[in-house]
């Protein structure tokens, strides 16, 4: 359970900071 749950939070916490970094970078891109 607790591997399952740190697996699923980093997969997570991943999304978020390439989303982010995307969001960045097209923002850079568009600006």
């Amino acid at each position: 359970m607790v591997n399952e749950d740190d697996t699923f939070l980093s997969s997570e916490k991943l999304g978020v900071l390439l989303d982010q970094a995307g969001a960045a970078a097209a923002g850079s891109t568009e600006w």
